[in-house]
């Protein structure tokens, strides 16, 4: 009876609780966010501001008239690209720590789609000389100056140069109305350079990538044998063997890079969950490859166009570094270089082993069954990825 009592009054609790919390949900308070980055000599600030919020902003400016109620319902203001260009300008002053003031640019402006309701405005705060300083003071009233409730928290993201690179945002402070001169200082540098950390990125990568991981190995699976009347047979000399297990794995890496490059060239093709359905059809060619020979001899270009398929499964997190062309040039080496070295690494051993036992009768039976096995995985994360791959592309 005890228990039945207190499991009453912790569901009365629950259900509460949760609708307080849908009830504050409802209603969430929307403040603005300034991601802050530094790319080559200058500072960049990515302003996110809710759409009402600076729509209520201009009617307090009188930049645009009050369309009041109709039919009961408020009626929103229509702001312009180039208005709110203007608004921003007018609202944002930059010095360096020695006093000197920063040529403040509006690279772009993002108006609000149906997934999210608010603008991003890129600033541009253009370096007074060849080092773009640690310390920015900014005078800044963007929403703040009409709206005596709003709140502009500002994040630090990236710095290739100060190595913040691959690191969550942390907060720099914030900005309310009536606030003093607001100071930007960038961090110290942190613990190994920004080339440091996409290498190790690239490692971490392959280690943690198992769909990565089977093609690898499936790919090195072969190596140790040749093909001969549609059957394998071991191979000479291990000599050969490394030579071949270079190859394909520079070229798969090289495939990797190539898809990087053409994203950052802006090449950005929408491949959606499809990419994976992809990956999975390299993983099940290469088995049935190891299982019996069906690409002799052309296993390298084989590695690099599936290479250029599982580059472009993770391109997106190379773009979303927010640096610079330039750095995204030496982020894609230093990444690829993480993959080539860890692949080596984790390959070498394998393939020693393999060519130790290369003519023993037992070797006949575990290439197919890893063939086998690697098929079967290949299957399963199809059917994983399938459906949605499907649902993308509009096909029920």
């Amino acid at each position: 009876m005890f228990r039945t009592k207190i499991l009453t009054i912790l569901m009365a609790v629950l259900c509460l609780a949760g609708s307080l919390s849908g009830k504050a949900s409802a209603h969430p308070m929307q403040m603005g966010r300034v991601d802050v980055s530094v790319q080559d000599e200058d500072w960049h600030l990515d302003l996110i501001l809710p759409a009402d919020r600076l729509e209520a902003a201009f009617i307090q400016a009188k930049l645009v008239p009050d369309p009041g109620l109709s039919s009961g319902e408020w009626v929103r203001p229509s702001l312009s690209v180039a208005a709110v260009e203007r608004y921003v300008l007018d609202r944002i002053n930059a010095r360096d720590a020695a006093g000197k003031k920063r040529a403040v640019e509006v690279a772009s402006v993002t108006t609000p789609s149906q997934e999210a309701d608010e603008w991003h405005v890129q600033v541009l705060l253009r370096a007074t000389g060849d080092q773009p300083g640690r310390q920015i003071i900014l005078d800044y009233d963007v929403l703040v100056r009409e709206i005596a409730t709003q709140q502009a928290d500002f994040y630090f993201t990236s710095d290739w140069k100060g190595g913040f690179v691959l690191s969550p945002p942390y907060l720099m402070g914030s900005v309310r109305s009536f606030a003093e001169d607001f100071t930007l200082a960038r961090p110290e540098a942190s613990f190994g350079t920004a080339f440091g950390k996409l290498f190790l990125h690239g490692a971490q990568h392959i280690l943690h990538g198992y769909d990565h991981l089977t093609f690898l190995f499936l790919l090195v699976l072969t190596v140790p044998f040749r093909s001969s009347g549609g059957r394998w047979l071991p191979e000479a000399g291990i000599t050969a063997g490394i030579r071949k297990t270079a190859g394909r794995i520079s070229l798969f890496t090289l495939g990797h890079m190539s898809a990087l490059i053409l994203v950052i060239a802006g090449f950005q093709p929408r491949f959606g969950s499809a990419v994976e359905v992809l990956i999975a059809v390299s993983i099940g060619l290469t088995a049935l490859h190891a299982i019996r020979p069906i690409f002799a001899g052309i296993e390298g270009w084989l590695a690099a166009i599936f290479g250029v398929i599982h580059g472009f499964a993770f391109a997106g997190s190379m773009t979303s570094l927010n640096i610079s062309s330039q750095e995204l040039f030496s982020a894609v080496l230093a990444f690829n270089l993480g993959i080539e070295v860890t692949q080596i690494l984790l390959v070498l051993p394998v393939l020693l082993s393999l060519f130790t036992v290369r003519r023993f009768a037992v070797v006949s039976l575990i290439r197919p069954v890893l063939g086998t096995a690697g098929l079967a995985a290949a299957v399963f994360w199809s059917t994983q990825s399938l459906p949605l791959a499907l649902a993308q592309a509009g096909i029920s």
